[in-house]
Order: C-alpha cells, then structure tokens, then sequence
C-alpha cells in the first residue's frame, strides 16, 4: 500500500552502518558518580552531614545487588542509611546501616510507603539494585520544598542509545502513602491531587540496565491508579514489534488522563507521533511533533521525527533546521520521558550531509571538522577526502595541507596503488590550481624519492617548480628527464 514511500526508521534508531558508536554515556556517568563517591569515602573521617536532611532507602530486588563498598561510602555521606531485602543482612554489612526484610509477594510500592513511615529523615531517596546516585545533583536543604519536588532522572545505555525515565524517588516525609502501583512505584496520584510542583532541576540516578524489561505491564494494570508509565512501557513495546496501531492506542491512553505529569505527557505525544510516521500519516506526526515541541522545547525524539520526515521528503533546509536545532540542544537536561538522544558523531554526520545537500557548503565544511576533531585517528578515509575537497574549496592552505598530509604521509613511502596515485595526482592538481606550488613541488619530491623513474610525477614536479619560479632546481629536474629519455 505504501510502497512509493521512502522507508520511514524511527527517530534515534540508525542503520547498524551509523549507529552511535563510542563511549556508552550512562556507564561512564555512572563510573564517574562512583568515582566521586569513592573520593567522598576517603576524605571523609567523621560521619559528614551535609546530606543530614536526605535519608537514602536502597531496594534490592535480588542479594547479587547487594554493594558493601557503595553502603560504606552512603554512611560517610548520609546521617543514616537503609536497605530493603527479601534476605537477612550478610557479613560485612557496616554497623548502623537499617537492614528491612520484605516478603517476595509484597508489592514494591507497599514497601516503600512502609519503608518512608519508620524513617526519621525528612526526604527519603529510593535506590534500585545496581543504581548510582550522582551526588552534586543531590539538593541543598535551602532548595526542598514539601510544595516543590525534584523528580529523578534515571538514564542507562541500550543499544549504544541513551535512554532515560523520569520518576518520583526524592519524596517529603509527610507520613502518608506517597506511591501507588504494584512494582512500578508512582507518585503522581500524590503529587497531582496535592497541587505539588515538580522542579526543572532533576536529581540524577545511572543504572547498567533498563528498569522497564522486568515489567508485567499488564499486571500493573489491575490496580486503582496506575502509573501513566505503565501505558508508555506498553506502547514502546508493541512500537519495537512494529505493531503501530496498538501502540497508538496506549499512548492515547495516556493523553487522555485526567491529570498527568508533564514529562510523561511528552512521552506519549512523542510516542504517538512516532507511530503516525511509521504510518506515513506524515502531516499528522509533524503537527503533533511541534505540539510537543511547544509544549516543551528542551527535548529531543520530536525534532528527530521532524528531521526525518523532512529528509524522507528531500527537504533539505527544513531537514538541517530541525536536526541543526537538535544539535544546539546537546548539553541540555531532557524533559521528556524516554527520550531517544543519538550520541554526537551520528548527529554530526547527518548534519554534515544534509548541510551539502542543502547547499549549506560553508556549515556541512564546520559539521565535519568537529566530526575529525570527536574521532580523531578513527575518523574514516571519506571524510577525510571530504575535509580536504572542503579546505581547497574554501581555500584554507593551512588545513588543506594537513588533511592531505593525514591521507597520504603513510602511503608516499610505499608504491602507491593505481586509485590512491590517481587521487594524489588530483589533489595535488587542485593545489597547483590554488597556487599552492611550493607544497605541491614537496609531495612530488617525496614521490620521486621512493619512485626515481615515475615520469608522471617527475613532469609534475617540473611544472610545480617552474610555478614556484625555483628556477635551478627546474633544471637539474629537466636535465635528469633528459638524461632518462637518451638512456632509455
């Protein structure tokens, strides 16, 4: 039925040739907030109260979890410090930390409703299993406000992606039932009916894995309130099997709620316009994309929607807006739930090209150097010759001279194969057209030096010093031709 369409791929998923390559963020994050815990452990002596008004609950699912280290290192910086587990405390477990037996059958929520009422702290933080906690997001006491929240940012990697949910963890202890659901804890019943505002600065939490792949979605359904998450879970799942209407349906779900948080909102209008483009319902996936977008612009999933339709649609301009305007927002805190965010070197890839495409000459030239600069030594041998056609076009000798260097330094020692000698020969072409004699005598030089009888490359060099008016050497050069024509 849509066959004469272009393949729509959803947003934030790339082919495997461009997929995000590199460090994966959420675990490097998470190694780094470990490292600063680390550093807090053994600078700290005495019991360190400057997180005096947060009481940290950690739920272990399963006792592997379990990290003595990390529990030390919560003592030094928490007054106190609790645990929820299925089993007795081991061996090892520091004095003074609270040791709380759940039963199996128990729901998550009911544990830590139960866990917040016997803590004496005034905020009470839940921590899953593996998860870190970034501890300078933690907040000062002057910035908690029992009428002003700060949600938790939970991101990990999946797929080489950075993903990301937000979720009620920091809580007031108010000495009510805050969370509702089964296993899938939800403050917003709490904060929506309590006119309870959410703060703009999360609290940030990193975690090896996604905290939704154990989830019995539909299980959660049979509670009063479930969490809007659960209808967002559901969507995502029946999206990756590619059964498009059903997932539409979850995420309408969601949208028509009576009272839903912000963040969750964006997610369902960024999962339903999702869906409408697998769809080819294109204009309809576009305005509900720049809804959202107006809703909320610090985000990411709907300018990938409207990046890829517009290049689908070979609109090159608006493609580079969109993408363009993505890129500005790379070091900016995502308000939508499960936001997809392409790592930087995909992201300057694309906008590298569509820039050309768009006839943005002077800006796809910019994109590609930063590409060079974040690869480096891995940068691939294409976008290297695009480097240097760039730098001869915009007439930057300097840089031209360095990306040709780069390309051809480790090839003029050897015999050079038939493609590489044609392509030497037509930069090297483009320098002379450039007036760029002197480099153009040198490589030519340098040629000679490993091949004495190339006489392609000794008539270029010819040439190359007649331009560059070294006259002598012109002729010691023409004399050697001379001499190799009579010999031969």
């Amino acid at each position: 039925m849509h066959s004469n369409h272009p393949k729509y791929t959803e947003p934030g998923v790339t082919p495997a040739s461009q997929q995000v390559a590199g460090i994966k963020t959420a675990e490097k994050l998470a190694s780094v907030a470990t490292s600063e815990t680390t550093t807090a452990s053994k600078n700290v002596h005495v019991r360190n109260t400057q997180y005096s008004w947060i009481e940290p609950v950690l739920f272990l699912t399963e006792s592997k979890y379990l990290n003595i280290g990390m529990l030390k290192m919560w003592m030094d910086i928490f007054p106190t410090v609790q645990v929820a587990a299925t089993v007795p405390p081991p061996a090892g477990i520091p004095k003074g930390i609270g040791w709380h037996i759940y039963h199996t059958e128990e729901f998550r929520s009911e544990v830590w409703n139960r866990m917040m009422k016997q803590s004496a702290a005034s905020w009470v933080l839940f921590i899953e299993d593996d998860e870190k906690i970034h501890l300078p997001s933690l907040p000062n006491e002057g910035e908690l406000d029992e009428r002003n929240w700060k949600p938790a940012l939970v991101q990990w990697s999946e797929s080489k992606v950075l993903r990301q949910s937000y979720q009620i963890r920091l809580v007031a202890n108010t000495g009510e039932d805050c969370f509702n659901g089964k296993h899938l804890p939800d403050g917003t019943t709490y904060i929506t009916s309590r006119d309870i505002d959410l703060s703009d600065v999360p609290i940030l939490i990193y975690r090896g894995s996604n905290p939704y792949d154990k989830l019995n979605a539909e299980g959660e359904l049979s509670v009063q309130n479930p969490s809007p998450q659960v209808y967002l879970v559901m969507g995502e799942r029946f999206f990756d099997k590619g059964k498009y209407v059903h997932a539409s349906a979850q995420y309408r779900k969601v949208l028509k709620l009576p009272k839903i948080l912000l963040y969750d909102r964006l997610a369902a209008m960024n999962g339903l316009a999702s869906c409408l483009a697998e769809q080819y319902k294109w204009t309809q996936a576009m305005e509900l994309a720049v809804e959202s977008i107006n809703n909320e612009p610090c985000q990411r999933l709907p300018y990938l929607i409207l990046f890829r339709i517009h290049q689908l649609a070979k609109r090159w301009g608006d493609a580079h807006k969109c993408l363009s305007r993505y890129y500005d927002l790379k070091k900016e805190t995502s308000s939508a739930n499960f936001d997809k965010m392409l790592s930087e070197e995909p992201t300057l890839e694309y906008l590298a090209e569509i820039a050309f495409k768009a006839g943005l000459r002077e800006e796809s030239y910019g994109y590609y150097k930063k590409l060079h600069l974040l690869k480096g030594k891995e940068v691939s041998a294409v976008v290297l010759k695009r480097l240097l056609l760039f730098a001869i076009e915009f007439s930057d000798s300097r840089q031209a001279m360095r990306y040709f260097d780069i390309i051809f330094s480790d090839k003029i020692t050897d015999k050079l194969d038939q493609k590489t000698e044609a392509s030497f020969f037509e930069f090297l072409a483009l320098f002379m057209k450039q007036g760029w004699y002197e480099f153009a005598s040198e490589r030519f030089r340098q040629l000679l030096d490993n091949q004495p009888s190339h006489e392609t490359c000794m008539r270029r060099w010819l040439v190359a010093l007649l331009k560059s008016k070294d006259i002598e050497k012109a002729r010691k050069v023409f004399a050697g031709i001379q001499i190799s024509k009579k010999a031969g």
